[in-house]
């Protein structure tokens, strides 16, 4: 059966190191957009709260946190307000087998009603997230969440690793692909090049390209990037809600503001929440 498959995401220029702060204004701009049941899924950008360009491990361990930290708790409150699912980005802290703090670049996903449905942590580091992230240690996933089927990918997840276009297989999108998902749900600190001058076509058009397996699909792309600067790094916002069916993009953001993206999608309704897969496509 048919039904429109609502999404949001919200562009926003976080401060370093004021996570309670970022995560009030975050909420402030998404409920001056969005009321109950206006919305089926949110997405946060990647490291939504603390910042990102940390320095040091150690710099990072602070600002860490379990699955069931701070963001989780933030993105519980919301999605039981609006009976939404939501996904933000954060540095994730577990303990290893040897005893040892291990820190990802993570993204924390909870249910319409308020419950942890995963953990999905960066598999392909930017050289920001080298200082202190590991690598994801699981491959992409993949669940059903209110009839639709979802996948999951942050930033630099969406380009070669270690930009290797030469033995590129498009690996996020490929693994859609063979899933055949509905939704890709983005979370980004996507940033603006010295000299690169403010062109959402361009970003559009590249992350387009990047899911080209995707491109005629009825797949919906939602990506949400921060804005601002921070430690010298400028970053694009230009934010997008893409049909990969064109590719179309219904809805944009400009590389400065705060803004809250919406639009609606018709999905063919599956069943609920479960996870499907994990697939090693590399």
């Amino acid at each position: 059966m048919e039904h429109d498959v609502r999404v949001c995401a919200v562009q926003f220029n976080p401060v370093l190191f004021e996570p309670e702060r970022n995560m009030e204004k975050a909420e402030e701009l998404l409920f001056s957009r969005v009321r109950a049941s206006s919305v089926d899924f949110v997405v946060f950008p990647e490291m939504a709260f603390t910042g990102y360009v940390f320095r040091s491990k150690e710099e990072a361990l602070h600002y860490s946190e379990p699955q069931r930290g701070r963001t989780y708790k933030f993105c519980s409150s919301i999605s039981k307000r609006l009976g939404a699912c939501v996904v933000a980005g954060y540095p994730e802290r577990c303990v290893g087998e040897d005893g040892v703090e291990v820190l990802y670049n993570s993204m924390c996903i909870v249910d319409q009603q308020g419950d942890l449905v995963g953990t999905y942590r960066k598999r392909f580091l930017y050289e920001t997230d080298k200082v202190w992230a590991e690598e994801g240690d699981e491959e992409f996933r993949s669940f059903e969440i209110l009839g639709v089927k979802v996948a999951f990918g942050i930033c630099m997840d969406i380009n070669p690793k270690e930009f290797d276009y030469a033995n590129d297989t498009f690996a996020l999108a490929s693994f859609c692909k063979k899933l055949n998902v509905d939704i890709l749900l983005f979370s980004t600190n996507w940033i603006m090049n010295d000299g690169e001058e403010e062109n959402p076509d361009h970003l559009h058009g590249y992350w387009a390209w990047r899911l080209k397996p995707l491109i005629g699909r009825h797949c919906l792309f939602v990506a949400a990037n921060r804005t601002g600067v921070e430690r010298g790094t400028t970053f694009a916002g230009e934010s997008c809600i893409m049909s990969l069916s064109g590719p179309v993009v219904l809805a944009a953001a400009d590389a400065r503001s705060d803004d809250v993206l919406i639009a609606s999608y018709p999905m063919l309704k599956r069943t609920t929440h479960k996870q499907l897969a994990t697939a090693n496509l590399i």
